[in-house]
């Protein structure tokens, strides 16, 4: 997982600070020091045109000083007022692009008035603001313009679905986490906790045995398995002995327990012994059950991919991003270059339903990953540090990785378990899913990069508007063909 923190610098700084151009008319305020549209925070809670009165002098008497705000494109053109903004401390809105925050500071005197308008500050839609170029930095994505790039209703939330999380880790103050990253955008909060009303959803931790040390790893995977299937419950199981993590998955089974996520995998070592790798693939022998998907990462050191994300019983995840799209919405996707990719160092043999896609030479034998793809860079998680024991280093940091791009898919699935519980059908198998994909049933509801096929970057491609309604159909449509 990649992160990234943003700091902000203060006022004076030449990074976060922009100078406001002039504009006088006779007998009006003469700029003396040029007011200036600062950042506070990150993601930041507001912007602040910092002006006073000892900013400008006047031959003409008292100031009084006004201020309002511009909109505009993505290049500072095209503006108009943001209604009701009239306060020199604001909180920009949201929106599904990019867009410029330009402020206007009028001074008024007895002999007339002088206003200065801003260059850009653009904020983009994940809410975080940044002065300077543009593309220095990449637009991050925030729920609802991921919801929207995969064409999901409002009624696609999740609702009787429980995805389950594995991990290795402990994370200490998930539940706070995840209501910092609701709270933000909106969604529902963890029931029992502060505030969270009746319009909650369900997270529960299972501990299982003795966890790996601390690590924020797997926040992200809640709060974005939760941005997209808002109402879902998710079940967290921790255990550091992946024999543990099998058996508890085969139990969740008998409780409903459909779809299971893993960011977490084995990438390969000398050290490791027989024993360590026949444990990992206990994980993928437990998913070998009907109307059971796991995702798994493929990992995010390239060539070879983690174990046991090429196991016969799980479906591989690797990594895409999105192209810059000059307002910041979503255009098509990319490959991530660090992905996983083709075998891994503890390779299976391949499958009869992947006998028939492109290999490298030497690897024609065993098992390729990923499957599929999804978005693994330009998000948002809140994360509670370890060793923290409150929130007093907690903050908002860049996420990313195929850690990202697996939870991405576990809740996809879930939505369309969704539908086929509303239309009295078993959720999706392991079996089917691998079924309808290398078949080519999938690729309208997916992104295929322009490779026309299975690729050894991404997999069959990405997910895209409608990914959920072609996989209900998919289904229905094996289903149906016996």
């Amino acid at each position: 997982m990649r992160r990234r923190i943003l700091l902000v610098a203060a006022a004076g700084t030449a990074l976060a600070v922009l100078v406001l151009t002039r504009g006088s008319h006779p007998g009006a305020p003469v700029k003396l020091r040029a007011p200036r549209v600062a950042v506070t925070g990150w993601p930041s809670d507001d912007l602040v045109a910092q002006a006073s009165a000892t900013d400008w002098k006047s031959q003409s008497g008292r100031i009084h000083l006004r201020f309002s705000w511009l909109r505009c494109d993505y290049y500072g053109k095209h503006c108009v007022p943001l209604a009701g903004l009239r306060t020199r401390r604001i909180v920009p809105p949201q929106l599904l692009h990019i867009v410029s925050i330009r402020a206007v500071v009028t001074a008024h005197t007895a002999g007339g008035s002088t206003s200065s308008v801003s260059r850009n500050y653009v904020y983009d839609e994940a809410g975080r603001a940044r002065a300077g170029e543009t593309d220095l930095y990449p637009p991050l994505y925030d729920p609802a313009q991921l919801r929207h790039w995969y064409g999901l209703t409002s009624t696609e939330d999740g609702t009787d679905q429980t995805i389950v999380v594995t991990t290795l880790w402990r994370s200490p103050g998930l539940r706070l986490a995840v209501d910092r990253f609701s709270a933000r955008y909106g969604l529902p909060l963890v029931c029992g906790t502060k505030n969270a009303g009746h319009n909650c959803f369900e997270l529960d931790v299972e501990k299982l045995g003795p966890g790996n040390g601390a690590g924020a790893v797997e926040d992200q995977d809640i709060e974005w398995i939760h941005a997209i299937a808002p109402q879902a419950k998710i079940v967290v199981l921790r255990s550091l002995y992946p024999p543990d993590l099998a058996a508890a998955i085969r139990d969740q089974q008998f409780h409903g327990v459909h779809v299971v996520s893993a960011s977490w995998g084995l990438r390969g070592s000398r050290l490791a012994q027989r024993r360590v790798i026949h444990d990992f693939y206990a994980v993928d022998r437990a998913c070998n059950h009907v109307n059971v998907v796991c995702t798994f990462s493929s990992g995010d050191a390239g060539s070879p991919g983690d174990a046991p994300s090429n196991g016969t019983h799980v479906l591989a995840v690797g990594g895409t991003v999105f192209g810059s799209h000059r307002d910041g919405t979503p255009d098509v996707q990319a490959y991530w270059t660090s992905g996983g990719f083709g075998v891994t160092r503890y390779p299976l043999p391949r499958p009869a339903w992947q006998r028939t896609v492109p290999c490298q030479p030497g690897e024609c034998a065993y098992r390729a990953v990923p499957d599929v793809s999804a978005t693994a860079a330009d998000v948002l998680e809140y994360e509670v540090p370890p060793g923290t024991p409150h929130d007093s280093q907690a903050g908002w940091f860049e996420g990313g990785g195929t850690s990202l791009a697996s939870p991405l898919w576990a809740a996809l699935i879930a939505l369309a378990d969704q539908q086929l519980q509303l239309a009295g059908q078993p959720a999706i198998g392991i079996d089917e899913l691998h079924a309808v994909l290398y078949r080519g049933w999938l690729s309208p509801g997916l992104d295929d990069l322009g490779h026309r096929g299975w690729s050894l970057a991404t997999g069959w491609g990405a997910p895209k508007a409608g990914i959920v309604d072609v996989l209900v159909r998919a289904v229905e449509r094996y289903r149906k063909s016996g």
